[in-house]
């Protein structure tokens, strides 16, 4: 309802990110709807210096041949990492080529030798001019996270016999998902590249649609009457599900 997709003519997609990730596809008219777990790691979670999105947590992260850049949140002492902060550096260090594209860590081969260290013996990232980083773990929980809410766009897709060209308006909802770098999510894999020039940043469109729904008993009855339009597609026993999840495990763009 807040977003007003099913107005839309051409097929639109609605992702809202968070521990789960709940999406929402709208063809002619009709609603196809699956959840995926995708885990606390885009929140901070299961992140060894993850944290909400506070001061000090960085929330940027940038490549170039000068090197690595970040900006943290009220300009403070660099803390740990938020969601946005992990999307980017994840994104940063497969540019660098610190990251190869199956999410591991590479020791030789590139010119950031000097920024890695070794947490619990494995290799992490150390942000420069902090204590701040990002270990091996971390990676392999943004992996899953990502993979995720992909294979779940991917299957969501087939099944209305669409690819992703097809969609005209892709809708990014929720706290988290209206604070990440659209081209650092093309970059890892976690939304296709056709959504790139598609994005519509739909802001806490949970709460908005209460609140429109609050005031307007004809938006309740439609909202009420839009489950007879709607078909849920279940993922846990899905093998279409289960093969995107495991393509979508690299961080490459698809």
């Amino acid at each position: 309802v807040a977003s007003g997709m099913l107005e839309e003519k051409s097929p639109s997609l609605l992702l809202d990110i968070g521990t789960n990730g709940e999406i929402a596809l709208c063809k002619d008219g009709k609603l196809i709807c699956c959840s995926t777990a995708a885990g606390p790691a885009l929140e901070g979670g299961n992140i060894r210096m993850g944290m909400p999105a506070l001061p000090g947590a960085i929330d940027m992260v940038s490549y170039s041949e000068k090197g690595f850049s970040y900006t943290t949140i009220g300009g403070q002492t660099p803390m740990g990492l938020c969601g946005s902060g992990l999307l980017d550096a994840t994104a940063a260090l497969r540019k660098s080529g610190i990251l190869d594209d199956t999410g591991a860590i590479q020791e030789e081969e590139h010119t950031w030798i000097s920024s890695l260290c070794e947490v619990e013996g494995f290799p992490a990232f150390r942000f420069p001019n902090s204590q701040v980083v990002l270990t091996q773990r971390d990676i392999r929980n943004v992996q899953l996270a990502k993979g995720a809410i992909c294979a779940g766009i991917r299957t969501l897709l087939s099944h209305a016999g669409l690819q992703p060209e097809d969609i005209g308006t892709f809708y990014l909802a929720g706290g988290f998902g209206s604070y990440i770098n659209i081209q650092s999510a093309v970059e890892i894999g976690l939304i296709p590249q056709a959504f790139l020039n598609k994005t519509k940043v739909a802001g806490n469109a949970a709460g908005m649609g209460a609140c429109m729904l609050l005031q307007s008993q004809t938006l309740r009855r439609e909202s009420e009457a839009m489950t007879d339009r709607m078909e849920t597609v279940e993922l846990s026993q899905n093998p279409l599900f289960q093969q995107y999840y495991m393509d979508s495990m690299m961080l490459e763009p698809i």
